[in-house]
């Protein structure tokens, strides 16, 4: 009686155990499914946790297949400036392996460190003389200083940015309101923002992408239009981000009260 309740017993700490397993394998599947890089066609991206014994001139990655750490030359791509953040135990990697030596990393990239909210000032210009001229020869020297006198207080910068998300989604932030006819007549006025929706990395490019919702109601529905803009990724640190798009260079930091918004 006595051994076959101990061999009930095992066999139910067993069940228990294997179910236990079953469910933390599961809860792995599923938080690399959450957490899977964006796969695009022909992109050469992988991904991966950054594992003890990181150094400035090795990276030790364990792939998402779960396979031993692999150690990777990162020397000529540190001095390449890119190897981008500082990978610490546990941070998820994008990177890419050189055509030429496996054991070799030509980009990389921290993910866990691209997370969160990225901020800079946006600065109004001063309205084009040409928006103004036709009022110009109306207005005495008096109300003309008093109008260079409202441009300088209005010279006011805005709060602009985006929150990288884990799950690749991009949320802005600043959008701007909807013009009226007091901005109209406002002689300062502010630059256009594109506010995206999803990032990716592709190839070692940064992918941002902005889509423009069809319309509803009664309007005839027209199709989601779809832009991406490539940036390289110039800096990053835990609260710099430097971003080359393709006609300018632009510089975030980052917004410490959004951080736990992902």
């Amino acid at each position: 009686m006595t051994k076959r309740l101990s061999f009930l017993l095992l066999c139910m700490v067993a069940l228990m155990i294997s179910c236990s397993k079953k469910k933390a394998v599961e809860k792995l599947d599923a938080t690399l499914e959450h957490n899977v890089g964006y796969k695009a066609k022909n992109d050469s991206t992988l991904y991966g946790l950054a594992c003890e014994g990181c150094t400035d001139s090795v990276l030790v990655i364990m792939h998402d297949d779960c396979t031993d750490p692999v150690t990777y030359d990162i020397i000529q791509a540190r001095k390449d400036r890119r190897i981008l953040g500082q990978p610490a135990i546990g941070d998820r990697i994008a990177f890419m392996i050189s055509p030429n030596n496996k054991r070799e990393i030509v980009f990389a990239v921290d993910i866990d460190q691209m997370y969160g909210a990225w901020i800079y000032e946006l600065m109004p210009t001063l309205r084009e003389e040409s928006a103004i001229s036709d009022k110009e020869h109306t207005l005495s020297d008096t109300e003309k200083a008093e109008r260079d006198s409202l441009a300088k207080v209005l010279m006011v910068p805005r709060e602009c940015g985006m929150i990288l998300k884990q799950d690749f989604t991009s949320q802005p932030i600043g959008r701007q309101w909807r013009q009226n006819t007091l901005d109209e007549e406002s002689p300062v006025v502010y630059p256009e923002v594109k506010f995206y929706s999803e990032w990716h990395i592709f190839n070692g490019q940064l992918i941002l992408t902005m889509a423009s919702m069809p319309q509803t109601g009664k309007a005839k529905k027209q199709p989601t239009t779809v832009v991406n803009d490539t940036a390289r990724l110039l800096m990053l640190s835990r609260d710099t981000l430097v971003l080359r798009f393709k006609d300018h260079t632009q510089g975030y930091s980052r917004k410490k009260n959004e951080l736990n918004k992902k």
